[in-house]
C-alpha cells in the first residue's frame, strides 16, 4: 500500500512541476520560513481554499531608517480592521454524487485584528498568505495577536444553507535570550463541506497550544509542545485529541539543523474506546539559500486500542519544500502521511498520504499568477464484515491576484475538485468561480 501510495504521488508530482515551469521575468515574490503543520493544519482538508483568505498584500506600516543592521526596539501596536467579499459559482455545493445543486453563494468576512511587537521592523509585511485576512506576521521577537472575524454566508437559491460563520484566533509569543514560550488557540465554527462524507455540516473546533523552546549551547536545543483539538460536527461525533511533542536539535552546519524527538498522545472519539499512540520521529532542517528550504519530519506511529483493530504501526511524515528556480517565481511542495479518524464510522481509523504543490509568478508589478494542484490517497482501517473503503481525491486551482494598493487586492480563480471511492455516495466532482476582493487597513 505504501509503495502503491508514493507511486502516485510521484506521478502527479512530476505533473505539477512541468504545468509550473517559468516562462515570465518579474519581481521575485519573497520567500516565508518553512514550518511543518501543527496538529491544528494536520487536521485541515486537503485541497479546499479557506472560505476567506487575503493573499499577501504588501505592507501598510512606515519605512524604517537604516539602522547599520539591527532592529530597532520601539515596541509597536496595530489595529488592523478587514473585509473580505467573495462571489463564488459552485456547481455541486453538498459535493454529492448524484443530485448536484449549483448556486451562487456570497461571503461578507468582516474582521478586526490587535497585535503589540517588540520591534518596529516586525510591523512590515505583516499579512500571512493562505491564512485569515489579518492574521498579523509574528516576527522574530516576543508578539501578541488577536484576531476575530464574522464569516456570513448567503445562497442566493439554496437559502435553507445560509449561515454565520466565526473565526477567531489567539497567539503570544515571549522570547528572551535562550528561552522562548508560545500559546495559541484558535476557535472556528463553520458550515462548510466535508470530503470524508460527501456532503456540508457545521463544524466547532477548538486547537490550543503551548510550546516552550530553550538554546542549551549555540548548537543544541529542546522544544517541547503540548497540543489539543476539539472536534465537533453536527449528526457525527466529537472527537478530542491530545498531544505532547519534544524534540532535541543540532545544527550540525551553518545551514543544515537536525533533530529527534517523540510524542506521546491520546484520541478520545464519542462512544468509543480512547485511542493511545507514540511516536519516534527524526527532522531535518535545511536552508541554503533565499531559493531553496527543506524541513522534513518522520517517523513511526505505535497505536493502541481496545476495539477490534488492536495495535497497529504506521509510517508518518510531514514535509516542506521551498524552491525559486528564477526570479520572479516560487515552487512550494508538501507531502504527509497520517492517521486520523473516520467521521462516518466512528470505530475506524483512516490513513491520509497527499502532496501539495503551490506555484506562483509575478507578472508585473501588483499582479501574481497561481496554479494549486493535489492528490490524496486515503485507506480506511474496515473490520471484517464490512465493506472495504479507499478515496482518491484530487484537486487543481489556477488564480489571478491584483494588488491595486498597499491596503487591498482583487482576484478571480477556478478551482476543480474530484473524489473517487469505493463508496460510490462519497464520489463528487465539483467546478468553483470565484471573484474576490480583499481590503485592510
Amino acid at each position: 500500500m505504501i509503495r502503491s501510495d508514493i507511486s502516485k504521488l510521484t506521478t502527479g508530482l512530476w505533473l505539477a512541476i512541468a504545468a509550473c515551469s517559468p516562462s515570465l521575468h518579474a519581481q521575485e515574490p519573497g520567500p516565508a520560513p518553512l514550518e511543518l503543520p501543527s496538529l491544528t493544519e494536520e487536521l485541515s482538508e486537503p485541497g479546499l481554499a479557506p472560505s476567506f483568505s487575503l493573499e499577501a498584500v504588501e505592507s501598510a506600516s512606515e519605512p524604517v531608517a537604516a539602522t547599520g543592521g539591527e532592529q530597532v526596539r520601539a515596541s509597536r501596536w496595530k489595529v488592523s480592521p478587514h473585509l473580505h467579499l467573495e462571489a463564488t459559482y459552485d456547481d455541486n455545493i453538498f459535493i454529492r454524487a448524484t443530485g448536484k445543486v449549483a448556486d451562487f453563494v456570497f461571503t461578507a468576512a468582516p474582521g478586526l485584528a490587535i497585535g503589540y511587537w517588540d520591534y518596529e521592523e516586525e510591523m512590515e509585511g505583516y499579512l500571512e498568505r493562505d491564512r485569515s485576512a489579518a492574521l498579523l506576521d509574528k516576527g522574530e521577537g516576543s508578539f501578541f495577536v488577536l484576531d476575530y472575524t464574522a464569516i456570513l454566508l448567503d445562497f442566493a437559491r439554496t437559502q435553507s444553507q445560509d449561515a454565520f460563520n466565526q473565526d477567531a484566533r489567539f497567539d503570544i509569543r515571549w522570547r528572551a535570550e535562550k528561552l522562548t514560550v508560545r500559546a495559541s488557540s484558535h476557535f472556528e465554527s463553520k458550515s462548510e463541506t466535508d470530503i470524508n462524507i460527501g456532503g456540508r455540516l457545521r463544524r466547532t473546533a477548538v486547537a490550543t497550544e503551548v510550546s516552550a523552546d530553550y538554546q542549551f549551547s549555540p548548537k543544541t536545543s529542546l522544544s517541547v509542545g503540548f497540543e489539543n483539538v476539539i472536534e465537533d460536527r453536527d449528526n457525527f461525533v466529537r472527537t478530542s485529541e491530545w498531544r505532547n511533542e519534544t524534540s532535541l536539535d543540532y545544527q550540525l552546519t551553518p545551514l543544515t539543523q537536525v533533530g529527534v524527538g517523540g510524542a506521546l498522545g491520546r484520541l478520545e472519539v464519542e462512544g468509543q474506546p480512547d485511542r493511545v499512540f507514540e511516536r519516534v520521529l527524526a527532522r531535518l532542517d535545511y536552508e541554503s539559500t533565499a531559493k531553496l528550504g527543506l524541513a522534513a519530519r518522520g517517523g513511526l506511529e505505535f497505536r493502541q486500542t481496545d476495539s477490534a483493530f488492536g495495535d497497529s504501526v504506521t509510517p508518518v511524515f510531514d514535509i516542506k519544500l521551498r524552491y525559486a528556480p528564477a526570479e520572479g517565481t516560487l515552487i512550494t511542495l508538501d507531502g504527509y502521511r497520517r492517521k486520523k479518524p473516520s467521521i462516518t464510522q466512528p470505530d475506524e481509523d483512516y490513513t491520509a498520504t497527499g502532496v501539495g504543490l503551490h506555484c506562483e509568478r509575478s507578472v508585473r508589478t501588483g499582479l501574481r499568477l497561481s496554479i494549486d494542484g493535489g492528490y490524496e490517497h486515503t485507506a480506511y482501517d474496515t473490520p471484517a464484515g464490512r465493506a472495504p473503503r479507499d478515496d482518491d481525491f484530487f484537486y487543481a486551482r489556477v488564480g489571478l491576484l491584483y494588488n491595486f494598493a498597499h491596503w487591498g487586492n482583487i482576484g478571480i480563480s477556478y478551482e476543480y475538485r474530484q473524489k473517487d471511492s469505493t463508496q460510490p455516495s462519497a464520489s463528487f466532482e465539483n467546478n468553483r468561480i470565484t471573484f474576490q476582493v480583499s481590503l485592510i487597513y
